[in-house]
């Protein structure tokens, strides 16, 4: 029937649809007349006489008691006929009306905004403070400061009384004033009302000027620290504050006639506008003024608004406030999104919670795709971490929303097929509290960064001739395995020595470009020898080791291994048109001692190389 809890509501709830009663809470049902047995089916004007909407009294009540009778919509709009009428019990603010309409001064009571929540005026045909107006625009310059004080302190002491007297606009006769007696001023806190109650009467009207030339009010304006114009009902000028007219480059009062003369054609009539916006309709507006005075550009934003008494408008203030710095700014942010919009990054803007309210990509292929097909969530294009990545959700994202900067890589994915690795600058945009509102995405391609740092870090471990990894390359290889052997993952480990015999005389013979070549082919036939899961290095110029790791159960495997790196060079070769027979003297060190390093085991198959050579080269010999 109705999803709104109003059993839960202690005032009395009625639930209406089609003038007929369909539910209440226990507190309604408690207003049911005494000749109703059920709420439910019964009309709501059987329980309430509609005397004075939205007060209503009970049809069967003694005393009589009054309800305010709200009503309100079906949440969710769902069920235009259904209503929620909300009863409260008003009998007592109602009473006290009664009883202040009978007396001979007015009543006003303020909110804590000083703005009129209500007011009761028996004594007067006209009056200058309506419901919802702020009576401080209808006070006397030289009485608002004071005014305002007592209001405050009313506020800050409730209980306290006071009595004084005020200049207001007279609500008939134009510029004229009325000097009123404020009988009492005291704050009152209850359910209804929650602010400053006023009775005044009227004392006698006074005669007053609508300048002001000797009001505060000049003053303050003089110490403003926006421009301030003054125009009378014929839009001529009757003061221009210091800011004024230095911002319209005038040094006399005399000369501010022609204020409006600085500005270009365009701009005189849009100021034109704000300023007949505000004598004719009393609407307030603003325009983006440009100057150029003495060769110096400068920009203002100029406002006005209505100054009237009960009747008739009597002039305008202007103000004038320099927004050249600001004007500028936004240039140089319009630049930057142009230079944005050109370059070949993604930007995204981004909310808290990583929903994508904005993405540009034009200017890249892959990037492009993703503005074309839109970015809803940022979480969708960022790939899947690898060990040692940052998680964006958990890492970086709080570090952002507690308004830091983050830069970072990222890997960016385009679509099943395709990623992109990026340089990713975030910048938090935060509001007036401190909270990050939103965070800018920028994301650049690195790619070809990548690759190259990739392609130099390969030939940082490999060696240019043979392919093989060079001296940095078996280093880093032998400690992986070596970690792998301490953790129990191989059973045992070979460091392999091989040292070609007698290369030398190749190179004196033949030349280092032959030698090269030899060196080349002796590669490639070990590397066709070892297993994919060893290591295969040249260490110097016609040395290579190997690193052969050993699986339990396995023993034979790097005996087979040495047999064929040996009966790679059994083959000859062809060197200079003659068959060539190459030979090597190999050195082999396996891991003993869980203490065993690289440097120890490199050290035994060298020790061990050197022991074949003595022995007459083209030998093996095991450490």
């Amino acid at each position: 029937m109705h999803d709104v809890p109003i059993d839960a509501i202690p005032a009395p709830v009625f639930v209406v649809e089609d003038e007929l009663i369909i539910g209440c809470n226990a507190p309604a049902r408690a207003l049911a007349p005494s000749s109703v047995t059920e709420l439910v089916g019964i009309r709501l004007d059987e329980v309430f006489r509609d005397e004075d909407p939205p007060y209503a009294r009970l049809r069967d009540d003694a005393p009589p008691r009054w309800f305010r009778l709200d009503a309100h919509a079906h949440p969710d709009g769902a069920r235009a006929t259904l209503r929620y009428v909300l009863a409260t019990d008003v009998s007592d603010e109602l009473r006290a009306r009664a009883i202040l309409e009978g007396m001979f001064a007015d009543c006003f009571v303020l909110d804590r905004d000083a703005c009129i929540a209500w007011k009761l005026t028996p004594r007067r045909v006209a009056s200058s403070w309506a419901v919802d107006s702020h009576p401080i625009e209808q006070l006397h310059p030289d009485d608002l400061t004071s005014s305002l004080a007592r209001f405050v302190r009313a506020i800050d002491e409730p209980g306290a009384r006071e009595s004084f007297s005020v200049r207001l606009r007279h609500p008939v006769r134009v510029d004229h004033w009325e000097r009123v007696a404020i009988e009492s001023l005291s704050a009152v806190t209850d359910p209804w009302l929650d602010g400053v109650v006023i009775c005044s009467r009227v004392d006698t009207a006074v005669d007053t000027k609508l300048e002001l030339a000797d009001s505060p009010f000049y003053s303050l304006a003089e110490a403003a620290p926006t421009g301030i114009i003054v125009l009378d009902a014929q839009r001529r000028p009757v003061f221009l504050n210091a800011i004024a007219r230095e911002l319209l480059a005038f040094d006399d009062q005399r000369v501010a006639a022609a204020w409006t003369s600085v500005f270009a054609a365009d701009d005189l009539v849009a100021v034109g506008g704000v300023i007949d916006a505000a004598l004719l309709h009393s609407r307030r507006s603003n325009h983006l003024a440009h100057m150029v005075r003495d060769g110096t550009s400068s920009w203002v934003r100029v406002e006005a608004v209505a100054q009237h008494d009960a009747s008739t408008v009597v002039g305008a203030i202007v103000t004038l406030v320099d927004v050249t710095d600001l004007i500028e700014a936004r240039a140089d942010i319009d630049r930057l999104v142009d230079a944005l919009q050109a370059g070949s990054d993604l930007v995204l803007v981004v909310e808290p919670d990583m929903r994508v309210s904005h993405v540009k990509g034009a200017g890249h292929e892959h990037f492009a795709a993703l503005e074309l097909q839109g970015v809803r969530d940022l979480r969708a294009i960022l790939g899947a971490n690898r060990d040692g990545d940052v998680d964006f959700g958990s890492d970086v994202l709080p570090q952002i929303l507690d308004g830091h900067s983050w830069r970072g890589e990222l890997t960016i994915v385009i679509d099943t097929s395709t990623s992109v690795a990026a340089s990713v600058l975030c910048v938090p945009r935060q509001d007036a509290t401190g909270s990050v509102e939103s965070f800018a995405f920028v994301a650049r391609d690195i790619s070809e960064l990548k690759q190259t740092q990739h392609r130099l870090a390969d030939a940082a471990m490999h060696d240019a001739l043979t392919g093989l990894y060079n001296r940095n390359g078996f280093k880093d290889g032998l400690d992986r395995e070596l970690a792998r052997w301490r953790r129990g993952e191989v059973y045992s480990l070979a460091v392999v020595f091989i040292d070609l015999d007698d290369f030398k005389p190749i190179n004196d013979q033949h030349g280092h470009q032959m030698g090269d070549h030899v060196l080349r082919e002796v590669a490639r036939r070990m590397q066709r020898a070892v297993r994919s899961t060893d290591l295969l290095a040249r260490v110097g110029g016609d040395e290579f080791v190997a690193v052969l790791p050993l699986h339990a159960g396995s023993a034979t495997d790097i005996d087979i291994v040495i047999d064929r790196l040996v009966a790679a060079f059994a083959s000859p070769m062809l060197v200079g048109g003659a068959a060539l027979r190459l030979s090597a003297s190999v050195g082999v060190a396996t891991t003993s001692e869980t203490s065993d390093d690289a440097t120890t085991l490199v050290a035994r198959a060298d020790e061990a190389m050197y022991a074949a050579k003595r022995s007459g080269k083209n030998r093996v010999e095991v450490a």
